[in-house]
């Protein structure tokens, strides 16, 4: 089921909660929000995620990293030597992983293998943040 309230603002926000899943947004419209909410209902029952579809050309991990790094070049920010020996070594390791079969166990594995190669606690949490 999905609640709509007014805001302060005088916009109109939704959410909707189902099981573990949930979703939210604002609307300037009463009517833009009623319809959003309606169809974020129908894909929950039809058991598709409530989040916004992804594009199509993100099949993977290394997908994901492309588009970082990316992103990184369009505003002007480099990528400097750690951050990329990071992301380099992340897109080796898990960059074949289908984004829909990414989950908290690749990453686990992935600091378990990183531990072996002797990297800290410290340094595996980085690569995570990048």
């Amino acid at each position: 089921m999905s609640s709509i309230h007014r805001l302060p603002s005088g916009r109109w926000r939704v959410q909707i909660r189902r099981g573990p899943q949930y979703a939210s947004r604002s609307f300037l419209r009463q009517a833009d929000a009623k319809s959003w909410a309606l169809d974020m209902e129908r894909r929950a029952d039809r058991g598709e995620s409530l989040q916004g579809a992804r594009p199509k050309h993100l099949k993977s991990f290394s997908d994901l990293i492309d588009l970082h790094i990316a992103d990184m070049a369009e505003v002007g920010k480099p990528l400097r030597r750690s951050k990329a020996y990071s992301l380099e070594l992340l897109a080796k390791r898990l960059g074949y992983v289908s984004i829909d079969n990414l989950n908290r166990v690749c990453f686990i594995e992935y600091g378990r293998e990183r531990r072996r190669d002797g990297a800290g606690p410290a340094t595996v949490a980085a690569e995570f943040s990048y």
